[in-house]
């Protein structure tokens, strides 16, 4: 594994999604109790910069197949082998 921090990610416990479509960009964020649609410039920009740090932070592919198959193997071992 690379020696990337672990723990929360950016963003993390906030739900939001970016349209791009052919009318203008918008940001929807959800909680558990509403929704709201963002259009304005800075708001755009600080969710696409929270997706760009999550993008930066994440493992590669193969460290990500790695980190999810470590379960999995633990799981077919007999008991009592480590």
């Amino acid at each position: 594994m690379s020696g990337r921090p672990t723990g929360l990610a950016p963003g993390h416990g906030a739900g939001y999604t970016v349209t791009h479509t052919a009318g203008p960009e918008v940001v929807y964020t959800e909680n558990l109790r509403s929704g709201t649609h963002l259009e304005a410039p800075e708001d755009l920009k600080t969710f696409s910069a929270v997706f760009e740090d999550l993008i930066a932070a994440a493992a590669d592919p193969s460290d990500s197949r790695d980190l999810l198959d470590t379960p999995a193997r633990q799981r077919e071992r007999p008991e009592g082998e480590e």
